[in-house]
């Protein structure tokens, strides 16, 4: 009996250390006590390191309410088991999802002794996903983007024309004029900015560099960043790959710079931070501004949504379908009072 005990003990170890999913042993209080390799490989931890976190310090700290219930749950003997999507943190700072199973261990008198967890790297489906979404969001908001700019350009360019014409001609009503050309241009940048959702670039890629890129961008806002009172510190890693690319994308680092900037009335520093990881690059704007409380985070990319008094709405989105156009990946993460950090992945050469 206790050699058959210990025949299935021995089989259950050498199941778990084996297992192409990632495995572990996790206290009451949320500690690691015995980790597989597989979920070292994902986290990016050594065993060592693991066993002296929690989940808490490797879980994406949105992901932990539900997290917790469960865990509370299962404490009181409500629930024995559990199952949900959530996103963990690589020790590289990588975003990864993980479809993660619990099942409560019990001694026999009803005790609680551990939770055995087993973690599966969903990472690359909820990337095809959300890149599925985007596309079909991007593409409804495109076909309606194409019929309303065509149909508003052509009486706004016979406007133009006619405002310019009594501009040159009536001196005394110059200033009106003026103004009315401003709302007319401004106008004709939203239809230009409809046109990018509608018809995305469809030039060749060719080689660039991202730093190269960021390097003009920062010299083309330095004077934009000064009257604002905002310091522009730039952290790259030498020896950068190369991605593949079109001219757009300057346009993006162009509207993110621009962004945070903005985000800092008062003054403050935006650090542009890029750095290899394993097949891309990421690259990352980070502000101290004021942070987008999470009710209007979850609404920013929506078309016509802004925060400023003269938006379109329009630039998250167009910089989004840009980078989607690029195979990479925008993130946004902000907390209030505190600032925001904007990520964009790009796969490398």
């Amino acid at each position: 009996m206790l050699e058959k005990r210990w025949q299935d003990q021995h089989l259950f170890i050498k199941a778990f250390e084996d297992s192409p999913i990632g495995m572990a042993f996790v206290s009451p209080g949320g500690k690691f006590m015995k980790v597989n390799q597989s979920i070292c490989k994902m986290l990016g931890y050594s065993e060592n390191e693991l066993i002296n976190l929690t989940f808490q310090d490797v879980s994406y700290p949105e992901e932990l309410k539900i997290n917790l219930e469960l865990r509370a749950k299962s404490i009181a003997g409500e629930i024995d088991s559990y199952r949900l999507e959530k996103k963990y943190i690589h020790k590289s700072g990588e975003v990864i999802w993980g479809l993660l199973s619990v099942t409560v261990e019990r001694d026999d008198k009803g005790e609680l002794l551990h939770f055995i967890s087993q973690i599966v790297d969903i990472t690359e489906q909820k990337i095809k996903e959300e890149k599925i979404r985007e596309s079909e969001k991007l593409s409804m908001v495109g076909q309606l983007a194409a019929g309303i700019a065509h149909e508003i350009r052509n009486p706004l360019t016979c406007l133009r024309g006619f405002v310019q014409v009594i501009l040159n001609e009536d001196s005394e009503k110059k200033t009106r004029y003026k103004v009315m050309l401003a709302e007319i241009d401004r106008i004709n940048e939203i239809v230009s900015e409809l046109l990018v959702l509608a018809k995305p670039a469809t030039e060749n890629f060719g080689f660039g560099s991202v730093s190269c890129m960021l390097d003009h961008v920062v010299t083309l806002l330095e004077a934009h960043a000064k009257l604002y009172n905002v310091e522009i510190k730039k952290y790259f890693e030498a020896d950068l790959p190369l991605i593949k690319c079109h001219s757009s994308l300057k346009q993006v680092f162009i509207n993110m710079t621009k962004n945070a900037i903005e985000s800092m009335p008062d003054g403050g520093e935006l650090r542009i931070e890029v750095k290899k990881l394993i097949k891309s690059i990421s690259i990352n704007f980070v502000d101290n501004g004021c942070g987008i409380p999470g009710e209007v985070l979850q609404k920013i990319g929506q078309p016509f949504f802004t925060t400023k008094e003269s938006g379109t709405g329009l630039g998250i989105m167009v910089s989004k379908g840009i980078i989607q156009n690029h195979n990479g990946i925008f993130d946004i993460r902000s907390t209030v009072g505190k600032g925001t950090t904007i990520e964009i992945i790009l796969p490398a050469i």
